[in-house]
């Protein structure tokens, strides 16, 4: 299966990405019964003035349709994304929603996704907007290429894609808003515990100001696992996800502004997932 456009720098980006690094004070217990239903119970604080929030989501097959989520917040946010597979080879289809109970949409988006062995072809109809999204991409040996483009009455953007899978190291460029700027992700898989991810986007009018942002997981061991990044702002992230016992695992996280250290900018964050 081909590489899609949206995984171009995903594996730098999971790297730096968000399983590391949360700074609010957040709960999680999900479970899945025999039959395949799963269940997700959220709640979570930002450690400011504002409400408690807590999510409910569930998962279930029923009618030949796989209903991935089923959501209910305490916003009063209904989320629902269902898949519909098995139309023809390779290709399925998913519905997405998000409103509230007076019907005031948020989202309603419709996306189909072929697949061949070197072809993945990705589009996304957003009926609120009017507005076509359609990506592409394939692979020939070690390169994948890809492109992308949004219609809304009129070309509304547009963009291109590299990828290069070197074994234990990944290389990708893609530009971003109609070809102005450029996103260039790194990954290397540096020894068996140990990963390294970095990224560079910069606006091709002002490459000067290009920001980067370099990091690092070590797998202590099958429980334990630290990150931690700094970006050219100055801004280091800390991060560990600890199992406490099978199924329980606890999260810390720390950000610590070292350009302007004596500011309040500075974050920390505690997360507890029961599975």
């Amino acid at each position: 299966m081909g590489l899609k456009y949206k995984d171009f720098g995903k594996k730098a980006g999971d790297t730096l990405g968000d399983d590391y690094y949360s700074y609010d004070r957040s709960l999680e217990v999900s479970t899945k019964t025999s039959n395949g239903t799963s269940f997700k119970v959220e709640g979570g604080t930002d450690g400011k003035d504002g409400p408690i929030s807590a999510k409910f989501t569930g998962g279930f097959k029923a009618y030949g349709l796989d209903f991935k989520k089923v959501s209910v917040d305490s916003g009063s946010r209904i989320g629902v994304e269902t898949k519909f597979a098995g139309v023809m080879d390779g290709l399925t289809l998913t519905a997405v929603i998000d409103t509230g109970f007076g019907g005031d949409f948020k989202k309603r988006t419709i996306k189909a996704d072929y697949s061949t062995s070197g072809l993945t072809v990705n589009a996304e109809v957003d009926t609120l907007k009017s507005a076509v999204t359609t990506y592409a991409s394939f692979g020939v040996g070690d390169i994948s290429l890809g492109g992308m483009a949004k219609f809304q009455g009129e070309l509304k953007d547009y963009n291109a894609a590299f990828a290069f899978d070197g074994g234990d190291f990944t290389l990708s460029a893609a530009t971003t808003k109609s070809l102005s700027g450029v996103n260039v992700g790194y990954f290397q898989k540096l020894s068996n515990d140990t990963d390294l991810g970095a990224t560079v986007s910069a606006a091709l009018a002002d490459p000067a100001a290009a920001s980067l942002e370099v990091g690092c997981v070590y797998t202590v061991d099958a429980n334990s696992k630290i990150a931690s990044k700094i970006n050219s702002g100055g801004v280091l992230s800390l991060g560990c996800n600890q199992a406490i016992t099978s199924g329980i695992t606890l999260g810390a996280s720390a950000e610590i502004n070292a350009a302007r250290f004596e500011s309040d900018d500075h974050k920390l964050g505690l997360s507890l997932t029961f599975e």
